[in-house]
């Protein structure tokens, strides 16, 4: 462009990499454009080289960024890709005793099912469960004594099947549908008591197999193909986790 130059830079792997890449660019400073959300922030370690910028880089499994180079640039700032990608600071971790709901008109639990640890849906016995395509609603309280002010504030969801929307305090904080599976609730968390929801919904393979093994006039879901048997491998569903609750620098 007129005003500076944009790179799109794509991981074409399901595996997190740390990259190093040099670009041909002069005299200005990089910044992530994030496609996913799109927000826009300096990265702010890099390494000025001839001719060109060494920007250290972390993408998550089939993560993709444009890096925009548009702003005058210092010299050589020293560091490493944690700088440039902190992690931030957990205040909470959200790994036990979510209240999980699933829909009965799926072929689910009538009643909602407390989950002491996140579990794979396909390795719980009740075939209500191990069997479930759709939504099912995750719910617990977590209590923040101390939010810091000027950071942004996250909820990782850690690993899933296959998509997620995220409500705190029942304010919409948005869908996740990739890695890194990470929702930003900084206008909706509080000092005190937070309900946390998360709305799982993976896709109906698993229905169809456990259908297999019901009775046709039984069966809450039809299809004209099915490409499963009733001993096909079934798909790993629902909030694997790790949750955390953590403040990132902006």
């Amino acid at each position: 462009l007129p005003g500076g130059d944009i790179y799109f830079i794509s991981n074409q792997s399901d595996q997190p990499i740390e990259i190093n890449p040099e670009f041909r660019v002069s005299g200005l400073a990089p910044e992530l454009w994030n496609p996913v959300d799109g927000s826009i922030r300096m990265l702010p370690v890099y390494e000025m080289k001839e001719p060109g910028i060494r920007v250290p880089l972390k993408l998550h499994p089939n993560e993709s960024q444009f890096i925009v180079f548009r702003k005058k640039a210092g010299r050589t700032v020293e560091g490493n890709v944690v700088k440039n990608f902190p992690a931030g600071k957990v205040l909470a971790s959200l790994n036990t005793y979510w209240t999980v709901s699933f829909d009965p008109a799926a072929g689910g639990p009538s009643q909602p099912v407390e989950f002491r640890e996140l579990e794979d849906w396909t390795r719980i016995e009740n075939p209500g469960i191990k069997h479930y395509s759709g939504t099912a609603v995750y719910k617990k309280q977590v209590v923040l004594d101390n939010i810091p002010s000027g950071e942004k504030i996250i909820l990782s969801l850690g690993n899933l099947t296959a998509m997620a929307k995220v409500k705190v305090n029942k304010t919409d904080a948005g869908g996740v549908w990739t890695a890194p599976y990470e929702a930003d609730i900084t206008a909706a968390v509080k000092t005190g008591i937070n309900e946390i929801e998360v709305s799982v919904v993976n896709n109906w393979m698993n229905r169809l197999i456990g259908d297999m093994r019901i009775p046709a006039s039984q069966r809450p879901r039809r299809s004209p193909v099915i490409p499963y048997t009733m001993d096909s491998a079934l798909q790993p569903s629902g909030l694997f986790g790790p949750v955390e609750i953590r403040a990132v620098p902006l």
